[in-house]
């Protein structure tokens, strides 16, 4: 149901001042009876029972605002949520680079050992297929591990890049989990021990 405006709300003061149908005033405004007589319900003046097009658009307006909208995910939702994610670790990936750090030469795609990484998780969370892609070629390496956990993806990914070593220079990839273990996969820290 689409809510009237001040125009309709015109005419049906008008109409309803003569006499008029709700039926007929609903069929001259494209709407049905029920919505005429709710309107007139609903925003007639409480004292006189007078319908005026200036009050009920103001009543309308008022009662709009006054609305209790709909929350699902309030404050306290929200501090309950971080708190839950903070204790499980999850979302956070330890000494992320934001792309906005990644240098500028990147973009222009005219480097070859800038790198795209990508997980693809297959059909009901089986096994998964790791990209690693360059920006400036196009060259594509990719495997199939048995799923997305961050070992997984770290043994893959140095096995991919093992012959690319001296041409590196960025690689980047999504927020995921699965590729919180990029310091050691950057030979930053120790590999990740099983």
């Amino acid at each position: 149901m689409t809510h009237l405006t001040l125009g309709p709300r015109y005419e049906i003061s008008i109409l309803n001042e003569q006499g008029v149908s709700k039926t007929e005033i609903g069929r001259n405004l494209g709407k049905h009876r029920s919505t005429v007589i709710r309107e007139l319900k609903r925003n007639s003046d409480g004292r006189n029972g007078q319908y005026k097009a200036e009050l009920a658009q103001k009543k309308s307006c008022t009662r709009h605002k006054q609305k209790n909208k709909h929350k699902n995910f309030t404050a306290d939702v929200k501090d309950y949520v971080t708190y839950w994610l903070k204790k499980a670790g999850r979302g956070h990936i330890p000494n992320r680079t934001d792309i906005s750090q990644r240098p500028a030469v990147v973009d222009k795609k005219q480097r070859i050992g800038d790198l795209e990484i990508d997980l693809i998780i297959g059909k009901n969370h089986k096994g998964a297929l790791l990209t690693i892609n360059d920006r400036a070629t196009g060259v594509l390496k990719m495997a199939h591990i048995k799923g997305k956990e961050t070992k997984d993806v770290e043994i893959m990914t140095k096995e991919l890049l093992e012959d690319w070593i001296p041409f590196i220079h960025t690689i980047t990839s999504d927020n995921g989990k699965e590729f919180a273990n990029h310091e050691a996969i950057a030979g930053k820290e120790e590999p990740t021990k099983t």
